[in-house]
């Protein structure tokens, strides 16, 4: 179940970094028009075929939380950025610099040892409303906080990384409820649309992307990335220890130096992916797009 519940996170992983490629050059190019830019953003083609890619991605990865628990499947999903990266620079026409090829390496190796090591241990699939209660007074605290940060903020970096704090919190949190989803998919649709996980995912899931998306139009992808993709697997495996009961069977001092190792490889690789994506729009800088200029504007685009 381990090797199938890995290879099924893999391929997410690879769709789900596909997106980011294409969102991204997509919402790059997509005039910012206050709230009317959701709307214009779903009329590009290559958003909607980002998005279908992150739709399909969504579904292998529920498929492989149907196998492996939230501890081995959230953090492979952080293969993404790399794949994202990889994708950014060959659109913007350069190779990966010497210390995204060494992130990439050492998340790999990371990524094994928490593996190998780790042995991550499935916990329960469903708990009771009031034992997830505190986890979400204080995700909605912080979820809250940062939003009426992000709308104080002026636009740049700073508001960049309040919005996508939220999209972090929420991307982990979808994770932990759709774990709970899967695992009642054998009790048959009534079971399934019956549990208010379901609901609660999908809302939560939604809020995630309009949060994300916003980080993007708020500021430089560099600054808004690393916070989303180190972020979100972070809040989802915390869930799964606090809330889900789940725990590693082989914790230890090399299993922790390799998580924080993971964390700081994703970090170098998402700013490498906001860099690729800066270059690639770089020569449009000056021009109009849909009537507004885009000199003095940092790319922008989507890392799911």
């Amino acid at each position: 179940m381990t090797a199938l519940a890995t290879l099924l996170a893999l391929v997410a992983a690879l769709l789900v970094g596909v997106s980011a490629v294409l969102q991204q050059t997509a919402a790059a190019t997509t005039p910012d028009r206050g709230a009317g830019f959701f709307a214009a953003l779903v009329q590009r083609r290559r958003w909607l075929a980002g998005a279908a890619a992150d739709t399909a991605g969504f579904v292998v990865l529920l498929a492989a939380r149907a196998f492996g628990p939230l501890l081995l499947v959230q953090p492979i999903m952080a293969v993404s950025v790399l794949v994202a990266l990889l994708g950014g620079a060959r659109a913007a026409g350069r190779r990966p610099r010497r210390g995204e090829v060494v992130a990439g390496v050492v998340l790999a190796a990371a990524l094994a040892v928490l593996v190998a090591l780790g042995r991550p241990v499935r916990g329960l699939d469903r708990v009771p409303l009031a034992t997830w209660a505190p986890a979400l007074l204080v995700l909605a605290v912080m979820t809250v906080a940062a939003l009426a940060g992000a709308r104080r903020a002026r636009p740049g970096p700073a508001r960049a990384v309040l919005f996508g704090v939220p999209a972090a919190l929420l991307y982990g949190l979808g994770a932990a409820l759709t774990t709970t989803v899967v695992a009642l998919v054998p009790a048959g649709p009534a079971a399934v649309l019956g549990a208010w996980e379901t609901a609660t995912a999908a809302v939560v899931l939604l809020a995630g992307t309009a949060a994300q998306q916003l980080a993007y139009r708020a500021g430089p992808l560099p600054a808004s990335l690393p916070v989303v993709a180190a972020g979100e697997p972070v809040v989802a495996a915390v869930l799964g220890v606090a809330v889900l009961a789940e725990t590693l069977a082989g914790l230890g001092p090399p299993v922790v130096v390799a998580a924080v190792a993971a964390c700081g490889a994703v970090v170098v690789l998402a700013r490498g992916v906001g860099d690729a994506s800066t270059a690639a729009d770089r020569p449009r800088r000056g021009t109009p797009t849909g009537g507004t200029p885009t000199s003095g504007r940092p790319s922008r685009g989507g890392s799911r």
